[in-house]
């Protein structure tokens, strides 16, 4: 299992970079929010597990074309009118912890209402391990995304390096 997430990871960051360094990364950018915005859909209307496997497919792949050139964006961005990404990415962050707060309140409300519910909210409140077990993985799933995604950004300063091409702001690159 380990060797096929080592695989994804390194064809979809490899081809996403080359993907940018020909089309430019706005365009590289939206072509990802189109995948996500296609496997969301897809994923909505699945009818078989099969066609949920091809959805998330689609959503990986599109988050991992659209994560690399969002920070490529926000940095010319940045560059062009002497601003730190720090602000940047910390604004980002905020509006979309905003709706991801929004969206579980307005969830847990559906899953309430619905007679067979998809999660069962109410069991999930009621089974007191569970409930530890999900609180647990979202305490610690926040702080590693907000480092892993966070820290890069926040340790690439325009003095130490400026990138040429989309491409070459793709990793982190050292302090």
């Amino acid at each position: 299992m380990g060797d096929l997430r080592a695989l994804y990871r390194h064809g979809c960051y490899r081809s996403d970079c080359r993907a940018s360094s020909i089309l430019g990364a706005k365009r590289t950018y939206l072509a990802g929010l189109g995948l996500i915005a296609a496997g969301a859909i897809h994923g909505s209307l699945a009818q078989s597990l099969g066609w949920l496997i091809a959805a998330r497919i689609l959503l990986g792949i599109g988050t991992a074309t659209q994560y690399p050139n969002a920070m490529t964006v926000v940095r010319r961005y940045a560059d062009q009118h002497n601003a730190q990404t720090r602000s940047a990415i910390a604004t980002l962050t905020i509006c979309a912890q905003s709706v991801v707060a929004v969206s579980a309140i307005l969830f847990t409300l559906w899953e309430r209402r619905t007679a067979t519910p998809f999660i069962d909210v109410r069991a999930v409140a009621a089974n007191h391990a569970l409930s530890m077990t999900l609180s647990r993985t979202l305490l610690t799933y926040t702080p590693f995304y907000c480092i892993f995604f966070g820290l890069p950004q926040g340790y690439r300063s325009p003095a130490a390096s400026r990138p040429q091409t989309p491409a070459s702001s793709c990793f982190p690159s050292p302090p």
